[in-house]
């Protein structure tokens, strides 16, 4: 994505305003391998590399626009970033030929394409222009060519400015991601203090101990299910003779 940086206060670099602009890839950044953290958690050492776009339209110095795409993990993925990038913006027979390795991402600098651009503010103030959506170059449209620039490999800074470790390159064997930091530890939690069982407070007239148990509502386990034989005696019973309304069915025979 684009980025205004800053010298002395006062803005050297203009973003891209926003809109759809006719586009050609003017370089690939190599960023190097870096720690790829998601959510928190790092990923361990990952390539990543970030596409540079001219589009046709001029800044306040007579050049094309430059704009920054975001940064992408080398990795073709059905998922990932740099994948959908490229399905988005290049034929099939150019994308096919990627995937087989029979070409590199470098050999696309030059190619046109059709981008949208949308402007975002940074939590800095800093204003960024980035590429909204991508897709090839319309029928009939005329393709770009790269215009007064230079590859960031190419210039003269590049020594000071190239990451240790190229993400053209496999990592070296060892190269591990920086150690987090630890967390300091922390002392062991307290264990709960016990809870004393309240004291039985007699009402007025009661004696005191403690209070009854609430009778249970309902059979309980096996009593719940009365045995089959115990019901057919007390229908048998109910038969043969009529209850009275304060006899009892299970009571014992005197």
């Amino acid at each position: 994505m684009g980025k205004m940086t800053r010298t002395a206060g006062a803005s050297t670099f203009q973003p891209c305003p926003e809109g759809q602009f006719r586009a050609v890839l003017c370089d690939v950044l190599d960023l190097g391998w870096k720690e790829q953290v998601h959510e928190g958690v790092s990923k361990g050492m990952q390539p990543f590399i970030k596409l540079v776009w001219q589009v046709d339209e001029l800044n306040d110095e007579g050049k094309p626009f430059l704009v920054f795409d975001r940064q992408m993990k080398v990795s073709f993925h059905e998922k990932a970033t740099l994948t959908k990038r490229l399905q988005a913006w290049l034929t099939a027979k150019r994308l096919d030929s990627l995937l087989d390795a029979e070409a590199d991402i470098e050999d696309q600098i030059g190619q046109s394409a059709y981008i949208s651009i949308e402007q975002n503010t940074g939590s800095d103030g800093t204003m960024y222009a980035n590429v909204a959506t991508i897709m090839p170059l319309p029928r009939g449209m005329q393709p770009l060519a790269v215009e007064h620039y230079t590859r960031a490999c190419l210039r003269d800074d590049w020594g000071e400015k190239q990451p240790e470790y190229s993400a053209w390159e496999p990592l070296p064997a060892g190269v591990v991601a920086p150690a987090s930091p630890t967390p300091a530890a922390q002392p062991p939690a307290e264990p709960p203090a016990a809870v004393k069982p309240a004291r039985f407070v007699p009402d007025a007239g009661e004696t005191e101990g403690p209070p009854k148990r609430a009778p249970i509502a309902g059979p309980v386990g096996g009593a719940a299910r009365m045995q089959a034989s115990q019901r057919e005696a007390v229908k048998a019973l109910a038969k043969a003779a009529p209850l009275e309304d304060d006899e009892d069915p299970f009571a014992d025979g005197g």
